[in-house]
């Protein structure tokens, strides 16, 4: 999914902002699949280290 692979760039330049957009459009796009899962997780993380 093109949306992950932005998602990780953006997460690994330290731009949490833009990171956190795209996980949240793959959760609705792919809830419970391997994407979306992965997705929430990172999301989870973003938001206990208060983004």
């Amino acid at each position: 999914m093109a949306y992950y692979n932005v998602a990780n760039i953006y997460y690994e330049q330290g731009n949490y902002s833009a990171a956190k957009n795209y996980f949240n459009k793959i959760v609705i796009l792919d809830p419970n699949g391997p994407y979306g899962n992965e997705a929430t997780k990172v999301l989870n993380n973003l938001k206990n280290m208060g983004y």
